[in-house]
């Protein structure tokens, strides 16, 4: 990046400061958002479509429980992605802003993103939950047929 030195009347360099903590919490979140995703994604046991366990190799065996977590994982991650874009485009957005003596107001964007990030987080959980039904019915019926 190019380096840009401006001149520090008034509140500029407050303004310019406050703009780049504001970009630097939205990426915290977004990657928290990974982490969670990834986090998911390892905590669990991944299995196949009979309910076997893809380490069964490790020693583990069949797997007597767990979630498929590949979709709501992926959710999470995306949600990263979304997060880190919004923040970008709009940091340098507010910086092109402040540059002409203006504060842009982004009430649209900011509804869209929380719209957005809360479906796929709360689709992410159903996924999450329908499919531990599912896998607890998965186990029931193996138990009553042996």
């Amino acid at each position: 990046m190019m380096k840009e030195e401006v001149e520090n009347s008034g509140s500029t360099a407050r303004d310019h400061l406050a703009n780049e903590r504001t970009f630097l919490a939205w990426c915290r979140t977004g990657m928290s958002f990974l982490g969670a995703g990834i986090a998911l994604f390892s905590s669990y046991e991944l299995l196949d479509d009979r309910g076997t366990s893809l380490h069964a190799d490790s020693g583990k065996g069949v797997c007597q429980g767990g979630w498929r977590v590949i979709e709501p994982a992926g959710l999470m991650i995306l949600n990263s992605g979304v997060f880190v874009t919004y923040a970008t485009v709009h940091y340098f957005r507010v910086q092109r802003a402040l540059a002409r003596g203006m504060f842009p107001q982004n009430k649209i964007g900011l509804v869209s993103v929380v719209l957005a990030t809360s479906s796929s987080s709360l689709l992410a959980l159903y996924l999450m939950a329908s499919d531990r039904d599912i896998m607890i019915e998965k186990i029931k019926s193996k138990r009553a047929h042996t």
